[in-house]
C-alpha cells in the first residue's frame, strides 16, 4: 500500500505550520537592538547541509541570566557549532537557539564562550581568554588567582600582562615572587644619588687633592629603596 501523494502533500504542509526543532550547523551571531541572534543552515540525517531549507535567520539567543535591559550573559556561539533550533508554537519565522550540542564544539576546536554585556562595559570568555572591553575589573578583598594551579590534564601556563599603554600595578604593598622579598631599588633615585658622589670621589694619585673617603653604602642607598616593592 502507498501513500498518495495527495497525503503527503498535507503532511508537508501540516509540518510546515507546526515545525519541530531541527538540527543545524551556527553561521554567524550578532548583536541587534539589544538582543542576541544567530544564522544558520539546517542538516539533514547524513550531516550535510539540507537544500530544502533556506539559511535560518534571526534565531533568538536566550539570556541565561538577565541583568536588565539590554544586558546579561549570553552564549557566544562560534561559527560552526552544531546547535538544535526550535520554534515558538511551530512556527518556522519564530525560530529560536533549544540547545548546544557536540560539547559547543566547532568543527575546528573552538569551543563555546560566554560575554556578560553592560551598558557601558563587557566581559567575554572565549578560547581561555578572558577580555574586558570598556570597564575595569575591581576586587575587594580576596584573592585573584590567575593561571594558578594545574589543569585537568597537568599542564601548567605563563601569564601575560600585556597592555597597548601603561599597565600599572599598585597597592599598600607589591610583593613579587612572594613573601619576605628585599625591597626594590629605584633606580633613577640611584643613580641621582650615587653619581654626584661617585664623581666627587678622589683617589690619593689626584694630587693635589685630598683622596676622599669612599661613599658607604648607607649613603649611596640613602632614599632609593622602594617602602612599597619587595622581591625575592
Amino acid at each position: 500500500m502507498t501513500i498518495s501523494d495527495d497525503f503527503q502533500r498535507l503532511v508537508k504542509q501540516a509540518g510546515e505550520f507546526m515545525q519541530p526543532p531541527v538540527r543545524a550547523r551556527a553561521v554567524k551571531q550578532y548583536r541587534t537592538g539589544g538582543d542576541n541572534f544567530l544564522d544558520a543552515e539546517v542538516l539533514n540525517a547524513d550531516g550535510d547541509v539540507d537544500e530544502n531549507w533556506p539559511l535560518i535567520q534571526k534565531i533568538e539567543v536566550p539570556c541565561f541570566m538577565s541583568l536588565g535591559e539590554g544586558t546579561g550573559v549570553f552564549y557566544e556561539i562560534a561559527k560552526g557549532t552544531i546547535i538544535r533550533v526550535g520554534f515558538y508554537d511551530g512556527d518556522r519565522h519564530r525560530p529560536y537557539l533549544d540547545a548546544v550540542i557536540g560539547a559547543g564544539k566547532a568543527p575546528d576546536g573552538t569551543g563555546l564562550s560566554f560575554a556578560i554585556i553592560g551598558k557601558n562595559s563587557s566581559i567575554k570568555v572565549k578560547d581561555g581568554v578572558v577580555q574586558i572591553g570598556a570597564g575595569s575589573v575591581s576586587v575587594s578583598g580576596g584573592v585573584v588567582n590567575v593561571g594558578a594551579g594545574m589543569d585537568e590534564f597537568g599542564n601548567g601556563g605563563n601569564v601575560n600582562v600585556i597592555a597597548e599603554a601603561a599597565a600599572k600595578i599598585d597597592g599598600m604593598d607589591i610583593l613579587l615572587g612572594g613573601d619576605d622579598g628585599d625591597q626594590v631599588i629605584k633606580g633613577n633615585t640611584w643613580i641621582t644619588v650615587f653619581m654626584p658622589q661617585f664623581l666627587a670621589h678622589t683617589h690619593a694619585d689626584d694630587t693635589p687633592v685630598k683622596p676622599s673617603s669612599v661613599p658607604t653604602m648607607e649613603t649611596m642607598l640613602n632614599g632609593t629603596l622602594s617602602q612599597k616593592v619587595k622581591a625575592k
